[in-house]
């Protein structure tokens, strides 16, 4: 017999001893508060819920409640997703539209760690009535009418200007400021380079909080551009879609 079994027989063995002893100590820590008989249906129902099977089974029922609401959760969002792009589906032909429900199925399936064979939910594409189309060109149409587009840029160029206009402002200010400081007679040295350094915090202060104001107006001016663009160009897929039906 090689060393190496005869290594494995005494780890065994010794394995076996330990676990022996751990009983035995259970046994008689039980047996002090319990019957014996009590002490050993304690034991004998601990050993059976410890048991490696009754670890894995209860492993694989926690992974299968797991995996079972990541699907309700997935199915959930994918639903939502096809929902809110059923327009855009509209426009696609039967391949772009089972490519893009892919897609989204795909990310879900990334996003809650799925297995990747995890099959698309089903999800049955209805073309829109003539209704439905006239109704979504009415909610278009709104879009573009609710944005005047002149006041918009005015906006962004206001905002633009205001931004350079109020730097030079304050820069000004703070530079004549400066220089009272620096005149002053009743401060001492340390006194005038603190307050120059809090005018010129104070300053830089004002006009990051002031673009700051600015370019969130910009943004949302520029975002309304976005909107009427994207309403006028979806308005033109619907009106081709709106003559193919007819």
């Amino acid at each position: 017999m090689s060393n190496q079994a005869t290594n494995n027989e005494q780890l065994v063995v010794e394995l076996t001893d330990t676990i022996n002893g751990l009983k035995a100590a259970c046994m008689h820590l039980l047996s002090a508060q319990h019957s014996s008989a009590q002490a050993t249906i304690m034991m004998d129902k601990f050993l059976i819920e410890n048991s490696a099977e009754a670890i894995r089974k209860r492993e694989q029922e926690v992974e299968a409640k797991r995996n079972n609401e990541a699907m309700r959760n997935a199915r959930a969002d994918f639903l939502d997703r096809v929902k809110a792009d059923y327009w855009s589906m509209c426009y696609m032909s039967q391949k772009q539209r089972d490519d893009h429900i892919k897609s989204i199925w795909d990310e879900l399936k990334a996003a809650y760690g799925m297995p990747k064979l995890t099959a698309v939910p089903a999800y049955n594409h209805h073309a829109p009535t003539f209704r439905e189309m006239l109704s979504h060109m009415e909610e278009l149409q709104a879009v573009i009418d609710s944005v005047n587009l002149t006041f918009a840029d005015e906006h962004v160029k206001h905002s633009e200007k205001s931004i350079t206009e109020y730097r030079n402002v304050m820069e000004a200010h703070t530079s004549k400021h400066i220089n009272e400081i620096k005149t002053r007679t009743d401060i001492n040295e340390q006194d005038k380079q603190r307050f120059i350094e809090e005018a010129k915090a104070d300053c830089q202060y004002k006009i990051k909080q002031h673009e700051s104001t600015m370019n969130r107006q910009i943004a949302s001016a520029k975002a309304s551009f976005v909107r009427v663009e994207s309403a006028k160009a979806e308005l033109k897929k619907l009106s081709s879609l709106i003559t193919k039906s007819n």
